[in-house]
């Protein structure tokens, strides 16, 4: 606990949009520049925005790469 204090999280829950309709379960792959970085904790449509919305945990020292 005294570590995630002083270094802040490894990862962060993180939101993202899509473009397109997906039926996410949860467990798909999130990528960055090729490489995977972590997996889709769980998403669904959103009907007022008309994208696929999808959570999952990035590492929190791609935040500012990922994020704009």
């Amino acid at each position: 606990m005294q570590e995630v204090k002083e270094k802040g999280p490894r990862r962060i829950l993180s939101c993202f949009t899509i473009d397109e309709e997906f039926l996410l379960n949860g467990g798909e792959t999130i990528y960055h520049n090729g490489e995977v970085i972590d997996v889709v904790t769980s998403g669904g449509f959103g009907y007022t925005i008309g994208k696929t919305i999808a959570y999952g945990y990035i590492p929190s020292d791609l935040l500012n790469e990922i994020i704009f």
